[in-house]
């Protein structure tokens, strides 16, 4: 890391030290920020690709349960200029219904008229879609 260089005319020398330098920036930051956008990337082409136009299939389905979930209020805060404010959001009330359609569960809310009528082991019509890539099913309307 040092060197001896001579200085004057009497013979004597010098240490002079010299430090390596990186020879540019650090290439961890870009793996890094490469392999976050990446993941990113690919979790909404994954997406995309599971749940984009999806062809409607109607069926009969079979009520195995059903329950209330309460509304409620949650709260979270919120960077505004120099202030912290206080956001509150409501999560509203539903009637949801637990369906099983082609040996597959799955939750569904319904008005609560409808909800009030079936009761477990009623069967409904209803409209479902089937994933692309993980086979799951999503219900999109349901009747008695």
């Amino acid at each position: 890391m040092s060197e001896v260089t001579p200085s004057n005319s009497s013979g004597s020398s010098i240490r002079q030290a010299t430090f390596n330098q990186p020879a540019g920036p650090n290439r961890f930051i870009y793996f890094f920020s490469a392999i976050v956008l990446c993941s990113v990337v690919a979790y909404y082409l994954f997406a995309a690709i599971n749940t984009n136009g999806l062809p409607t299939h109607q069926g009969t389905a079979t009520v195995l349960d059903k329950y209330f979930q309460e509304g409620g209020t949650s709260s979270f805060t919120q960077p505004i200029g120099n202030q912290q404010i206080v956001r509150v959001t409501e999560t509203p009330e539903a009637y949801v219904v637990k369906l099983e359609i082609n040996e597959q569960q799955t939750d569904f809310p319904l008005d609560k008229e409808v909800y009030d009528r079936v009761s477990a082991g009623d069967t409904l019509s209803v409209e479902y879609q089937i994933t692309r890539l993980t086979g799951s099913i999503r219900v999109t309307k349901a009747n008695p």
